[in-house]
């Protein structure tokens, strides 16, 4: 979604009256398995150590990084609304950079993100002191 269309949304939500807006960026597309298989290349300069495409991860990174330029502007400009960037692409990206801290092997996560079996991945979680597995 285009940065512009972004803030044009957001100053009519601010004009309705909107005092809390959540506005989330977008995930690191190049460990994405569509993406991964539409794009996939001979050439292993096109990866990154994770397995996922630099340049669409490039371009991840330069839209959120304008995205939040923008909101730290318009947030400078409406005082009394309270704009709050949800960094869901670092969270992800956390899972493809060390997936041993959500219970699973690094060759799961690659052989997911490249289709090599079901993208299915279970995270162990703690909450509380009790520990679940989430899938």
């Amino acid at each position: 979604v285009c940065i512009l269309t972004y803030a044009l949304n957001m100053q009519k939500l601010m004009t309705l009256g909107a005092v809390d807006i959540v506005v989330s960026d977008i995930a690191p597309m190049g460990c994405f398995p569509f993406y991964l298989s539409m794009f996939e290349s001979s050439n292993k300069s096109d990866y990154d150590k994770y397995g996922c495409l630099r340049n669409h991860n490039a371009l991840f990174k330069r839209h959120n990084s304008f995205l939040q330029s923008s909101l730290s502007k318009l947030q400078k400009k409406h005082p009394r609304t309270r704009i709050m960037y949800a960094d869901l692409a670092s969270h992800i990206y956390q899972i493809v950079q060390d997936p041993r801290k959500f219970g699973e092997s690094q060759q799961h996560v690659s052989n997911a993100l490249r289709n090599e079996q079901p993208v299915i991945l279970s995270f162990k979680r703690t909450i509380i002191g009790r520990e679940f597995t989430q899938e």
